[in-house]
Protein backbone atom coordinates (compact mmCIF):
# COMPACT_ATOMS: atom_id res chain seq x y z
CA UNK A 1 0.00 0.00 0.00
CA UNK A 2 1.38 3.58 -0.87
CA UNK A 3 2.22 6.29 2.40
CA UNK A 4 0.80 8.99 1.13
CA UNK A 5 3.88 11.35 2.30
CA UNK A 6 6.28 9.19 0.51
CA UNK A 7 8.29 9.89 -2.53
CA UNK A 8 8.41 7.76 -5.50
CA UNK A 9 11.56 7.85 -7.59
CA UNK A 10 11.64 3.96 -8.76
CA UNK A 11 8.96 2.05 -10.29
CA UNK A 12 9.74 -1.33 -10.89
CA UNK A 13 12.89 -1.11 -13.49
CA UNK A 14 12.33 2.62 -14.46
CA UNK A 15 13.80 5.34 -12.30
CA UNK A 16 11.24 7.89 -13.09
CA UNK A 17 13.81 10.83 -12.02
CA UNK A 18 16.13 10.02 -14.30
CA UNK A 19 13.20 11.43 -16.94
CA UNK A 20 12.37 14.47 -15.16
CA UNK A 21 16.21 15.81 -15.36
CA UNK A 22 15.79 14.76 -18.87
CA UNK A 23 12.74 16.31 -19.63
CA UNK A 24 14.05 19.91 -17.83
CA UNK A 25 17.12 19.57 -19.77
CA UNK A 26 15.21 18.76 -23.04
CA UNK A 27 12.34 21.57 -22.20
CA UNK A 28 13.88 24.27 -19.62
CA UNK A 29 11.16 26.35 -19.81
CA UNK A 30 7.94 25.43 -18.49
CA UNK A 31 9.01 21.53 -18.36
CA UNK A 32 5.97 20.22 -16.46
CA UNK A 33 3.57 21.69 -18.67
CA UNK A 34 5.36 21.09 -22.14
CA UNK A 35 5.23 17.37 -20.84
CA UNK A 36 2.00 17.03 -19.83
CA UNK A 37 0.85 18.69 -23.18
CA UNK A 38 3.25 16.63 -25.52
CA UNK A 39 1.88 13.35 -23.66
CA UNK A 40 -1.73 14.59 -23.53
CA UNK A 41 -1.34 14.08 -19.52
CA UNK A 42 -3.14 16.01 -17.11
CA UNK A 43 -0.43 19.18 -15.91
CA UNK A 44 -1.24 18.45 -12.33
CA UNK A 45 0.04 14.63 -12.39
CA UNK A 46 3.15 15.69 -14.21
CA UNK A 47 3.59 18.24 -11.60
CA UNK A 48 3.51 15.45 -9.35
CA UNK A 49 5.84 13.30 -11.34
CA UNK A 50 7.99 16.37 -11.01
CA UNK A 51 8.16 16.61 -7.89
CA UNK A 52 8.35 12.72 -7.02
CA UNK A 53 5.30 12.81 -5.35
CA UNK A 54 4.24 10.09 -8.13
CA UNK A 55 5.17 8.53 -10.99
CA UNK A 56 4.28 7.85 -14.45
CA UNK A 57 1.39 5.51 -14.26
CA UNK A 58 2.37 2.13 -17.20
CA UNK A 59 -0.49 3.75 -18.56
CA UNK A 60 1.91 6.68 -20.11
CA UNK A 61 4.87 4.32 -21.13
CA UNK A 62 3.03 3.69 -24.72
CA UNK A 63 2.77 7.98 -25.13
CA UNK A 64 6.58 8.24 -23.32
CA UNK A 65 7.92 5.75 -25.76
CA UNK A 66 6.08 7.66 -28.81
CA UNK A 67 6.82 11.26 -28.06
CA UNK A 68 10.44 11.32 -27.12
CA UNK A 69 12.07 7.84 -28.34
CA UNK A 70 13.84 4.51 -27.33
CA UNK A 71 16.68 6.59 -25.94
CA UNK A 72 15.04 8.52 -23.61
CA UNK A 73 12.94 5.81 -22.30
CA UNK A 74 16.12 3.61 -21.91
CA UNK A 75 17.67 6.50 -19.62
CA UNK A 76 15.25 5.82 -17.34
CA UNK A 77 16.14 2.36 -16.58
CA UNK A 78 19.19 1.27 -14.50
CA UNK A 79 19.00 -2.19 -16.19
CA UNK A 80 17.83 -2.26 -19.98
CA UNK A 81 16.20 -4.99 -22.02
CA UNK A 82 18.63 -6.14 -25.24
CA UNK A 83 15.47 -5.10 -27.41
CA UNK A 84 15.52 -1.32 -26.07
CA UNK A 85 18.86 -0.97 -26.51
CA UNK A 86 18.97 -2.12 -30.18
CA UNK A 87 15.96 0.06 -31.16
CA UNK A 88 18.25 3.22 -29.38
CA UNK A 89 21.46 2.20 -31.12
CA UNK A 90 18.97 2.59 -34.79
CA UNK A 91 16.81 5.98 -33.55
CA UNK A 92 20.43 7.25 -32.69
CA UNK A 93 21.77 5.91 -36.21
CA UNK A 94 18.49 7.41 -38.19
CA UNK A 95 19.36 10.90 -35.80
CA UNK A 96 23.24 10.86 -37.06
CA UNK A 97 21.95 9.92 -40.50
CA UNK A 98 20.18 13.01 -40.97
CA UNK A 99 22.76 15.13 -39.24
CA UNK A 100 25.03 13.92 -42.29
CA UNK A 101 22.85 14.52 -44.93
CA UNK A 102 22.33 17.91 -43.97
CA UNK A 103 26.41 18.75 -43.69
CA UNK A 104 27.06 17.11 -46.80
CA UNK A 105 24.37 18.93 -48.38
CA UNK A 106 26.16 22.23 -46.44
CA UNK A 107 29.20 21.10 -48.05
CA UNK A 108 28.00 20.88 -51.40
CA UNK A 109 26.29 24.24 -51.80
CA UNK A 110 29.38 25.52 -50.16
CA UNK A 111 31.26 23.87 -52.75
CA UNK A 112 28.92 25.02 -55.77
CA UNK A 113 29.20 28.62 -53.91
CA UNK A 114 33.10 28.55 -54.76
CA UNK A 115 32.38 28.05 -58.34
CA UNK A 116 30.01 30.92 -58.70
CA UNK A 117 32.51 33.52 -56.89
Amino acid sequence: MRNSGSKFRKVGMFDTQLWVDEWRRVHPIKPAALVAQNLGAPVRSVEKWFSGEASPSLKWLGPIFTMYGATFVLRGMRNPPAWLCEASRREQRERLAMMQEAIDAEFSDLEYAEFEA
